[in-house]
């Protein structure tokens, strides 16, 4: 049972990888840019928060959020892959573990 586990929890974190890569190419970055949840325009600016206060003396411009929205996309990307390695190699590991203790069965 304890391996059976370990086989879904690695394969779960392999999903969660390639979930974050397809979040990293086809989510962020397009649609609307916004602020505070409210959708802006060119032209339009926005205050930046920050982790103590929900505005600063920092202002954004539409262009401004929408190419940071858009570098953060390798940084997505990438975290991504890495989770999907771990994980593939987590359970890679597992197989190889169960083949050397003859557990071919995984019930």
């Amino acid at each position: 049972m304890k391996g059976r586990w370990a086989l879904v929890l690695h394969a779960a974190l392999v999903v969660v990888g390639l979930s974050a890569i397809a979040v990293g190419f086809f989510v962020i970055g397009r649609g609307p840019v916004t602020c505070r949840g409210l959708e802006m325009h060119p032209g339009d600016t926005c205050m930046k928060s920050t982790y103590t206060s929900t505005s600063s003396d920092q202002v954004q411009s539409y262009e401004q959020r929408q190419a940071a929205a858009k570098a953060s996309r390798p940084s997505v990307i990438g975290t991504g892959a890495a989770i999907t390695a771990f994980g593939g190699m987590l359970w890679a590991a597992e197989i190889r573990k169960r083949r050397r203790s003859g557990q071919s069965d995984p019930r």
